[in-house]
């Protein structure tokens, strides 16, 4: 008897707890309806963050210092290496037909004015004189038909930088060499151009930066060259060109220099900043292990963020597993990850791969957002039913032949 009592209640509680299974099952069917439950969202983007760093100029730099940000190294100069090309007429009478020869242009005086390109009046003195030729080179002053042919064309290729009752100075428009040959020659009676080519032009050398007067002009300075802005010439080389990595711009003290960073991404803070003298400069970014190389810190890669937006999504928080489908390709990674909501607020949610992770605060975020709609659907393979009754303390199912227990 005692044998049949044990048969008997054994059978029940197998009928008991079969029947409570698949009750359990109808009430929750439209949980576990992956169509019913899908939820269409959009992925948050977490946007791509520029590396920066802070320079900061801590006295004058001396002469042939140097200061290196990226790929492009910057010398110190009290004065730049370049030089335009320059020469001077001394006159002390200038007479009808007489001639000044710069470059390939041939300038002529007249008594009486004729109109051909390079005609130039004799003034009522030779200071009126030497003033004419000036405008006449320069083209920007005097008055045409009058001081100078009405067909005058400035020239190419010089400027007269100044007249006096004497003399005209004159000097190549481009730095270099090339000034050099450009002929100087004259016809006057009395004095002329001391050499038959203008003289010292020098090649300039790029990425040479003026020291300042004091440490905020050089900061100036160091930022014109960096962005390659006004004063080319003056404070940095004539043919430096902006810096491809990093921009630069005036820091909240005088004597700072903030860096950032050309393109937003990781690969920023792989720009290193290096200096020939550590007394002349410090700079905060980060610094490599093992080097002690100065680097731009805090970049970061664009991706697929972790906060997820449904307008009225209704989910619940710690709910799942979920999936997540694409209409045409899924974020990579995502391909059959099974995932638990973590809801932030009625319209946004995040997702972990479970429960725990959840608590823990690590939620995952993709590559990139994949193609076409995307949709969070339950996992309903044998995995995702299970977890669900376990998280509804469903006990255990009851097959025909054994006994599955949820623990």
């Amino acid at each position: 008897m005692a044998y049949l009592r044990y048969v008997r209640r054994r059978l029940f509680e197998r009928l008991r707890y079969g029947r409570k299974t698949q009750n359990f099952i109808e009430t929750q069917a439209e949980r576990l309806d992956s169509t019913a439950s899908a939820v269409t969202f959009t992925m948050g983007a977490v946007v791509a963050t520029a590396a920066t760093g802070l320079l900061r100029l801590l006295g004058l730099p001396a002469a042939a210092e140097t200061l290196t940000i990226g790929n492009k190294t910057y010398t110190f100069r009290a004065a730049l290496t370049e030089a335009k090309a320059t020469g001077v007429l001394t006159a002390t009478t200038i007479e009808d037909g007489d001639t000044v020869t710069i470059g390939s242009r041939t300038y002529t005086f007249e008594d009486t004015l004729t109109d051909v390109n390079g005609n130039v009046k004799i003034g009522a003195s030779l200071e009126l004189t030497l003033t004419n030729l000036k405008n006449a080179i320069n083209l920007d002053a005097g008055t045409a038909g009058v001081d100078y042919a009405t067909s005058m064309v400035a020239h190419a290729v010089v400027d007269a930088t100044a007249s006096t009752a004497t003399t005209v100075s004159i000097r190549a428009k481009a730095v270099g060499t090339a000034g050099n040959a450009l002929a100087s020659t004259d016809t006057l009676t009395s004095g002329g151009f001391a050499a038959a080519t203008l003289l010292g032009g020098v090649a300039a050398v790029v990425n040479e930066i003026v020291i300042g007067a004091d440490v905020d002009e050089t900061v100036e300075n160091i930022i014109a060259a960096i962005e390659a802005g006004a004063g080319e010439g003056t404070v940095y080389a004539t043919g430096t060109v902006a810096q491809s990595q990093v921009d630069a711009a005036a820091g909240g003290e005088t004597d700072e220099i903030d860096l950032e960073a050309e393109a937003a991404g990781a690969a920023g803070s792989l720009i290193e900043v290096s200096f020939s003298n550590e007394d002349s400069f410090e700079f905060e970014g980060d610094v490599e292990a093992g080097t002690g190389e100065h680097r731009l810190t805090g970049g970061t890669d664009a991706s697929a963020g972790p906060t997820m937006s449904a307008t009225a999504h209704g989910l619940s928080h710690a709910e799942g597993p979920y999936l997540i489908t694409a209409a045409t390709t899924a974020p990579t990674g995502s391909a059959g990850l099974k995932l638990w909501v973590a809801v932030v607020d009625a319209n946004t949610f995040k997702l972990a791969t479970s429960v725990a992770a959840i608590a823990a605060g690590e939620f995952v975020s993709f590559a990139d957002d994949g193609t076409g709609a995307l949709s969070l659907t339950k996992a309903v393979d044998g995995a995702g039913i299970f977890e669900l009754l376990r998280r509804n303390k469903a006990v255990s199912i009851a097959a025909a032949a054994d006994v599955d227990t949820l623990n």
